[in-house]
């Protein structure tokens, strides 16, 4: 429980820190309390949350692209 605090309290130090986040779950059996879990954390940092269980390089690549802009930037 204390872990599960302390981990929302440092998402919410990111978010207020205006960090841009994304929080890639790659569990390929999510469990509904686990996933739970990462959805209020990807809320507290204000990030996205996209599950990618069965996820290989290219597609984290394209999901990061996507989520923070960078194929717009040229990165």
């Amino acid at each position: 429980v204390q872990a599960n605090a302390d981990a929302i309290e440092a998402a919410r130090q990111i978010k207020s820190a205006g960090l841009t986040a994304l929080l890639l779950d790659t569990s390929p059996q999510a469990q509904a309390m686990a996933q739970a879990m990462a959805q209020a954390l990807a809320q507290a940092m204000g990030a996205h949350y996209l599950p990618l269980p069965y996820a290989g390089a290219r597609q984290l690549s394209q999901a990061v692209k996507a989520a923070t802009g960078a194929s717009q930037h040229g990165y």
